[in-house]
């Protein structure tokens, strides 16, 4: 009866421990190496409240996608583009602002320029049966569009990314002989 006391009070002693710790907000920490920390696990603890039943508040058709994922605007308008090749636009509330045929396909995640509001979607338009070509699309807010590239041996389907100024999309090129060059 003693060894039941023991350990029932040494249970009782490890939740009282955990329960006062359960309140603790942990603060995340700057990380100044890849990975967070000298060990490289790649965690950086932080507490937050536990998230709640999610309620489906709009949904909108955009056509089949391949690994584009949404992008949002400065505004709340959701951008995403699909394997038609149609940019869409979705405005904040589920209805759709604007869709626009640009190629035969856009598979990677467009980006939003928060300075302008212009949406960059990659393109990819057939080369042959195996193969294609890509072209970058600059679209305002408003589904015109502003510019297009004009390399005319890009190939990617990597997502574009923009910082101050810049455009960054990882590309592979075909050059004379056909062959690609990364």
């Amino acid at each position: 009866a003693a060894m039941h006391r023991t350990i029932a009070v040494t249970l009782l002693a490890l939740m009282a421990i955990l329960i006062s710790s359960c309140g603790t907000t942990l603060q995340p920490q700057t990380w100044s190496q890849l990975h967070g920390d000298a060990r490289n696990t790649g965690f950086n603890p932080v507490h937050s409240t536990f998230a709640e039943v999610s309620a489906k508040r709009w949904s909108a058709p955009v056509g089949q996608l391949a690994f584009s994922s949404p992008a949002v605007g400065p505004d709340g308008t959701v951008y995403i583009g699909n394997v038609s090749g149609r940019a869409v636009a979705i405005n904040p509330d589920g209805t759709e602002r604007w869709r626009r045929l640009l190629g035969s396909s856009i598979v990677a995640t467009p980006a939003v320029d928060v300075e302008t509001g212009d949406v960059l979607f990659v393109v990819q338009h057939p080369l042959t049966d195996r193969e294609y070509l890509s072209f970058l699309y600059r679209l305002s807010s408003s589904g015109n569009i502003v510019a297009a590239s004009t390399e005319q041996n890009l190939m990617t389907t990597s997502a574009p990314k923009i910082w101050r100024n810049y455009v960054f999309l990882q590309t592979g090129v075909r050059n004379d002989a056909g062959d690609r060059i990364f």
